[in-house]
């Protein structure tokens, strides 16, 4: 019999002969291959399948990377039983819900389900009190999280169901993403960010609009979150606050796309004063010129800049002394016919890692 307490599986042959010589006190446990095949719903598998939930239920971390069919309720119930998870990934589309709604273990500090798919949170999510990072695209039900205190990462979340959280209790979320719902005309809405006033401990917001339908009003909240290091925003703005740095004292990265901006950011942006990573993409400015002064951007690194054909921005001045530390620059595409400063295409192209938001 086998010792090891870490074990990942490949193959559906390879999990019936792992089954029979595998360690009853394994701890971590990964599935790459389906728990059916075409064909293959048959009481044999079904009976692994249940067999490994009972045997392995001291399992910690159990991160199954591949489907369950729909018709397989009863195994996602079976996952369910097992009391010891603090770690659970589920890639499954359909049995979401589900399984949150059966899950026992009050240990559980991070569930992961999948991005593409929204579900909606069962109310039975409240009992994870210990839930630290819950990762997938969640819609209505989300009033349920109001309680979990010690939630520190929220990924993702629609628009509509994030407005009807009361985030008086959120106190350790650091890490958000909010998405606008496909299929939601949100044209001549402004997104608030009123409620983000209570996240005091949030580091990355991640919140993305449509370019053409809906616009953030005002920035000005954001100043609460005074651990704010890392923002990206995709959709229109109205304006960029004039104390912009006094709003966002500790940003280190920041993300701006299809923000339609009419005047000039450059003035406002080399303001931040901890701006190290700066992402400018499509139809972030809707002008002909911008200008960097010559104490500009005193700790930016990283510069990012995309255009599109029939963009109106055609001319760029910095200013000698702006962007003192700049050490990587890109523009794309390649062949865009604006001005760039020998400078800055001297720079060599930063590794697309180094921007957060990407």
């Amino acid at each position: 019999m086998s010792s090891c307490s870490r074990q990942a599986i490949y193959s559906s042959r390879e999990r019936v002969l792992w089954l029979q010589n595998s360690n009853p006190r394994l701890r971590s446990l990964v599935l790459f291959a389906p728990l059916f095949g075409v064909g293959e719903e048959d009481l044999e598998t079904k009976g692994q399948f249940k067999t490994m939930c009972r045997k392995f239920s001291s399992l910690r971390v159990f991160d199954i990377d591949s489907p369950i069919l729909v018709k397989q309720q009863i195994l996602v119930k079976e996952i369910g039983k097992l009391t010891h998870l603090k770690y659970l990934g589920f890639k499954d589309e359909h049995n979401g819900r589900l399984l949150i709604s059966n899950l026992q273990s009050r240990r559980l500090r991070t569930l992961t389900l999948v991005e593409d798919t929204c579900i909606r949170l069962p109310a039975e999510v409240s009992r994870l009190q210990e839930l630290r990072h819950l990762i997938g695209y969640f819609g209505n039900g989300l009033e349920s999280i109001g309680n979990l205190t010690k939630l520190q990462t929220l990924r993702k979340v629609t628009v509509s169901s994030w407005a009807r959280i009361n985030t008086r209790k959120l106190v350790n979320l650091r890490e958000l993403w909010v998405e606008l719902e496909g299929n939601v005309d949100e044209k001549g809405k402004g997104f608030s960010f009123n409620s983000m006033a209570n996240l005091e401990s949030l580091r990355i917001l991640d919140v993305k609009l449509s370019f053409s339908a809906g616009y953030f009003s005002s920035l000005q909240p954001l100043s609460h979150c005074r651990q704010l290091t890392d923002l990206r925003l995709y959709g229109s703005i109205e304006k960029l606050p004039e104390n912009i740095h006094q709003v966002l004292t500790k940003l280190e990265c920041l993300s701006l796309c299809h923000t339609n901006l009419k005047d000039d950011p450059m003035p406002l942006l080399e303001m931040l004063p901890t701006l190290t990573v700066l992402d400018l993409g499509l139809g972030f400015y809707t002008g002909r010129k911008m200008l960097c002064s010559a104490r500009g951007f005193p700790r930016l690194e990283i510069l990012l800049l995309e255009v599109q054909l029939g963009d109106t921005l055609d001319e760029w001045q910095v200013e000698e002394g702006s962007f003192p530390l700049l050490r990587g620059f890109s523009i794309l595409p390649n062949n865009s016919n604006m001005t760039i400063p020998e400078r800055l295409r001297s720079l060599p192209s930063p590794n697309r890692s180094e921007f957060r938001g990407k």
